[in-house]
C-alpha cells in the first residue's frame, strides 16, 4: 500500500509507476501539459481580472494597492466594493429630477465641492 506521508514518499512512486511503458510516459505528458494549462488559464485570469480593475478604478486601484500592502489584497478590496455596490438599488434620475436639481443648486453645488475644475467654470444657466 502507497503511504502518503514520510520521506519514502517519492521512492513508492518510481516502484510502482512502470517507466518503460510507452502508455506510462504518454499518460505523465498528458498529466504535465493538463496542469500547465490549467496553471497558464489561471494566471490569464488574473491578469485580465487586474486590467479590468486598473480600467475600473483608475487611480484609486493604485491608491488601493499602496494603502493595502499588496495587489492580491488590495484587488480583494475593490472586489468587495463592487459587490457592495451591485446590491444597492441605484437609479438614473429623470428629466423632471435632473432639472429640479440643476434649479435648486443642489447639484452645481456638489459638483463645484467636489471637482476643483468645475468652480473655475461659469455655472451653466437652464
Amino acid at each position: 500500500m502507497l503511504s502518503l506521508t514520510g520521506a519514502g514518499f517519492a521512492e513508492e512512486i518510481r516502484m510502482h509507476i512502470d517507466f518503460s511503458n510507452p502508455m506510462t510516459i504518454v499518460a505523465l505528458v498528458v498529466v504535465a501539459l493538463a496542469i500547465i494549462g490549467i496553471v497558464i488559464a489561471i494566471m490569464q485570469h488574473e491578469k485580465k481580472k487586474s486590467l479590468r480593475l486598473q480600467t475600473r478604478f483608475g487611480a484609486e486601484y493604485e491608491r488601493v494597492v499602496q494603502e493595502q500592502g499588496t495587489k492580491r489584497k488590495a484587488e480583494a478590496e475593490l472586489e468587495k466594493r463592487e459587490a457592495r455596490v451591485k446590491t444597492l438599488k441605484i437609479q438614473e434620475l429623470g428629466r423632471h429630477s435632473e432639472s429640479a436639481l440643476s434649479r435648486s443648486g443642489m447639484w452645481c453645488n456638489h459638483v463645484s465641492s467636489t471637482i476643483p475644475e468645475a468652480r473655475l467654470q461659469k455655472p451653466m444657466s437652464w
